[in-house]
């Protein structure tokens, strides 16, 4: 299914950075060049979370040690070239954290979580993430700065599809983001929980079980 789905969108992806790349290039083949990569890039952020929400569902999630102080600075330093892109300064402080689980999925977590906290933000503001040990769990706390959130509007955040506010209606996405990270967690028997910050923006943590 995965190759499926993206192997035309390579293909897609292929065409528009050749177009984007040839010298003669007019402005607005330059424009619909740029249109189309976005939209494959966005495409296959889609394919990625809904095939990692399965796999998370599905039962199915490995078994092995998983150094999360490596996974969340992998996807962080991915997730760079996006944050400089949205004038977004994102920080990182990790501390030594291993579990037993499944590093794809947690990767997908991590990836959702980072992504999620650099477009619901403004130009000018700040991602916070973070790793530690603590209590025999690992914890990933990422918070950001961005528009107020109000209480009730926290629990429908999870819901697969969700979008929030009509504040969002401008915000490139899906909705799926935080409905992976619910089932990634569930699947590793942790918990997730998001509250407003005082200042706007949100503060997500993730625990997972050592074991």
């Amino acid at each position: 299914m995965s190759h499926e789905l993206r192997t035309p969108l390579a293909v897609l992806r292929g065409e528009a950075d050749l177009a984007a790349g040839h010298p003669d290039a007019s402005e607005r083949e330059l424009r619909l060049a740029a249109a189309a990569q976005a939209g494959v890039d966005r495409s296959n952020v889609l394919i990625a979370s809904l095939l990692a929400l399965s796999r998370a569902e599905s039962g199915t999630a490995g078994r092995a040690p998983v150094d999360v102080a490596d996974v969340v600075g992998v996807a962080v330093g991915d997730l760079t070239d996006l944050a400089d892109t949205a004038g977004i300064a994102l920080e990182l402080e990790v501390n030594n954290a291993t579990i037993i689980g499944d590093d794809v999925l947690i990767r997908a977590l991590v990836d959702n979580l980072v992504r999620n906290a650099v477009t619901h933000n403004h130009r000018g503001g700040s991602v916070w993430v973070s790793v530690d040990s603590i209590d025999d769990a690992a914890v990933i706390r990422v918070e950001n700065t961005g528009r107020m959130i109000a209480a009730a509007e926290l629990s429908v955040l999870t819901r697969p599809f969700a979008r929030g506010s009509a504040d969002t209606a401008g915000v490139p996405g899906s909705g799926i983001g935080t409905a992976v990270i619910q089932a990634v967690t569930a699947a590793h028997r942790g918990t997730f929980t998001l509250s407003s910050r005082p200042g706007g923006g949100l503060s997500a943590t993730v625990e997972l079980p050592a074991r």
